[in-house]
């Protein structure tokens, strides 16, 4: 462990998590044993207001400077892990330890329940990079703007497209700029480079996080100081919904436990409600990469492209999920072989991450009352694929119709609710007309349902890392309970976990997975009673002893998205206003009037 641990300025670096104790007397007797370790067996890291005192300067703009200064400002990260033990009853933070002596006498002094080596953060995979020859629109101000949180960005062709540039985590001289400029071409123009692929003309803003070192850099990274740098930032860039983290640690995530980084960039997520777009992780490893396994993310794999530019199988470079704890990981793939700044063809996850975030961000700006939450699930409804695979993930999100819009013959709806565990909700809709026109329900159907676990997640559960689990189905009405009332059928849903053991409801059903996504063709028909359908979800909950509660009905509310689509796929059929005027002044567009023109062309 001591080899493995990278070097700081007074030892080497670990991630150490504190030993939960149930009473507030142990916990204090812990802080001061914690107290007698300091500045023998345990330093503190350099704090982050002395990495980037000097890049706060009077050229950053004010809100950032403020921001950046409060995050960084909060004390070193012992203090800070001894405040947060106190409140919380557990902590994590980064350790000093000067020598072997040192970490053998932390380790036995019972204060500790688990410790890591820090694991560099890089770029997902290296490049080279140019200048690119392809012009930018002539006014990119209204567009939106996606955080890149990379290596930076050097071409200063791009610098009309950058909204905002924060002062740098990393120095110049240690930054992986190369893949920051490549990733950073396929944000903003990506369509422009690969004219061959089928990829929406989405142009976007970038603000640029200088914050991934090179490959190979003897640079320390604490994964705690990112976070906070991070945490400053998001609170002042408002106008940045999407963040875009082509990078990873290289080392597979475990399935029976959380990354610390992954749960702390979810964090962040659902503080700041942003949408972070992670990349996978690329070969050699045996699956997912940290942070890929961050529940609050788009994760990204790769994907070829066939001979038209349409998605194809899977990307021989990338990794696989799935993720630990039940997460259905990649949950989208795009293409992964692709030409960047400056012509260079390369291939790895990274640059699908790149090509996904464009997007998500203008799908957020389409939104009324956007979330991170509906953002991804509209993707996830919008992708190609039936079913989940560990290669595919839900495949790639269509170009025609873009995840806003509709498909010819069907309709598409979304909502949110606030739901909680011991109860059933059921919203229920009429059955357009063209969908019993023959007698049976004929079509087909999508209902995809994303639930924010939050503050039902524990860091320190292992597997059962979610406190929380959604159920979600869409049912149709058909014969009668021995009772006399109407039986309802899952049209689309979960598999009925009644005949399957927890093991099975976990490795089939993805059971505590937070996403819930079903598609399903019903072309032959099925038989039915009634004249309308309607969607059901249920919580579960569990391991509430974490939370400090007694019972379910301390559990707070939970916000959950729901996405349904239903039609015949013949645009003949005008489901989309049958099922409008049948609800009338119970539904409004989900979307606002922004003048976005999409070319689909076979160029």
């Amino acid at each position: 462990m001591w080899d493995a641990a990278p070097e700081a300025e007074d030892g080497r670096a670990f991630i150490t998590w504190l030993m939960p104790l149930r009473s507030r007397e142990a916990g204090e007797h812990l802080i001061q044993k914690v107290a007698g370790l300091r500045d023998n067996a345990i330093l503190s890291p350099r704090p982050l207001l002395e990495d980037i005192r000097g890049a706060l300067d009077s050229s950053v703009p004010a809100v950032m400077r403020r921001s950046l200064q409060a995050a960084a400002s909060e004390g070193d990260r012992i203090a800070l892990a001894m405040r947060d033990y106190r409140q919380r009853g557990h902590a994590r933070a980064t350790f000093i330890i000067p020598s072997q002596a040192a970490l053998a006498q932390l380790l036995a002094s019972g204060t500790v329940f688990r410790i890591d080596p820090v694991s560099p953060i890089t770029s997902t995979a290296p490049g080279d990079g140019a200048e690119p020859n392809r012009p930018l629109p002539a006014d990119m101000s209204g567009l939106p703007v996606v955080g890149v949180v990379d290596g930076g960005l050097t071409a200063n062709s791009y610098k009309p497209a950058e909204a905002w540039r924060a002062p740098a985590f990393i120095p110049d001289v240690h930054a992986d700029t190369k893949h920051g400029n490549q990733v950073t071409s396929l944000i903003v123009q990506g369509h422009d480079w690969n004219n061959n692929l089928a990829l929406p003309p989405l142009y976007c803003q970038v603000g640029t996080v200088q914050a991934v070192p090179k490959h190979g850099s003897s640079i320390f990274v604490d994964p705690q100081n990112l976070v906070a740098y991070l945490d400053g930032l998001m609170g002042a860039a408002t106008n940045t919904r999407v963040w875009n983290f082509s990078l990873n640690i290289k080392e597979d995530c475990p399935l029976d436990g959380v990354n610390s980084l992954s749960h702390d960039i979810a964090m962040l997520a659902r503080k700041h409600a942003v949408l972070p777009i992670i990349s996978i992780g690329n070969k050699p490893g045996g699956h997912i990469q940290p942070p890929a396994d961050c529940e609050a993310a788009i994760t990204v794999g790769g994907r070829q492209h066939d001979a038209n530019g349409k998605p194809a199988g899977e990307c021989g470079v990338s990794l696989s999920g799935p993720g630990p704890s039940c997460m259905l990981k990649p949950d989208l793939t795009n293409f992964s072989k692709v030409r960047v700044i400056g012509g260079t063809v390369t291939e790895g996850s990274s640059f699908s991450t790149a090509l996904t975030s464009p997007v998500a961000a203008h799908t957020m700006a389409r939104l009324r009352d956007a979330s991170p939450d509906l953002v991804k699930a509209l993707l996830l409804h919008n992708a190609d694929r039936d079913a989940f695979d560990a290669k595919l993930g839900f495949g790639t999100p269509a170009v025609d119709p873009l995840p806003w819009e509709c498909r010819p013959g069907f309709v598409t709806l979304q909502w949110t609710a606030q739901l909680r565990p011991g109860a059933a909700f059921y919203w229920e809709l009429p059955i357009p007309a063209s969908l019993r026109k023959t007698g049976k329900l004929k079509g087909a159907g999508a209902l995809t349902a994303i639930l924010n676990p939050h503050p039902m997640v524990s860091e320190i559960a292992g597997m059962n890392y979610f406190s929380a689990r959604l159920e979600a189905a869409l049912q149709f009405e058909r014969g009668v309970t021995s009772n006399g009332d109407a039986k309802f059928h899952n049209l689309l849903g979960s598999l009925e976990k009644e005949r399957l053991t927890e093991q099975q409801a976990r490795e089939l059903d993805h059971k505590w997975s937070p996403v819930r996504h079903h598609k399903k063709s019903f072309a032959r028909g099925v038989q039915f009673d009634g004249e309308n359908l309607r969607v059901y979800a249920r919580l579960f909950s569990r391991d509430l002893y974490l939370y400090g509660m007694n019972n379910t009905e301390e559990v707070p509310p939970l916000e959950t998205v729901f996405v349904l689509s239903i039609g015949t796929g013949d645009e003949n059929d005008d489901v989309y206003n049958e099922l409008r005027d049948e609800l009338g002044t119970f539904v409004e567009a989900a979307v606002i009037d922004t003048e976005i023109d999409v070319e689909i062309g076979d160029s």
